[in-house]
């Protein structure tokens, strides 16, 4: 993972269907569109925000012995232009540079953990109550029959 990726997983025992309850979800409480690009795997980028930082959702449906595990990451898409601010910053005038790096770094952490929030929120609504994985959900050798 990266330095703005995080991640949460959630166990539904809901049997809609989620590939339309997913996509509509994460669109009411985020404004991004998810495309799936697999069974049971979604993607999306949000529009530009502060700092030059985008924000990405990753969601991926795993099947368990507890119900269906929806694990939702959210990182963030750096724009060239304003990386290309930081680093003339950073040669130039190194303490700007690092408060910059500061306050973006601190508001995309802001504006991601509110987006994970909305997000479970309208999956909540959209697919009944969820149970937060205590250690990470476990998958039995040889998959689940």
């Amino acid at each position: 993972m990266g330095m703005f990726e995080q991640m949460d997983a959630r166990v539904f025992q809901s049997n809609a269907s989620l590939d339309e309850a997913v996509p509509t979800a994460v669109y009411q409480a985020s404004g991004i569109q998810l495309v799936p690009y697999g069974p049971g795997m979604w993607s999306g980028r949000g529009r530009n925000g502060s700092w030059g930082l985008a924000p990405d959702v990753f969601i991926r449906a795993v099947p368990s012995p507890q119900g269906t595990v929806l694990e939702v990451r959210v990182g963030a898409q750096v724009d060239s232009t304003m990386m290309i601010v930081f680093i003339v910053l950073m040669v130039f005038f190194w303490p700007a540079g690092l408060i910059c790096g500061f306050l973006a770094h601190g508001d995309f952490t802001s504006k991601r953990n509110f987006l994970l929030h909305a997000t479970w929120q309208s999956l909540t609504a959209q697919l009944g109550p969820a149970t937060a994985t205590a250690y990470g959900y476990m998958i039995p050798p040889g998959g689940v029959r």
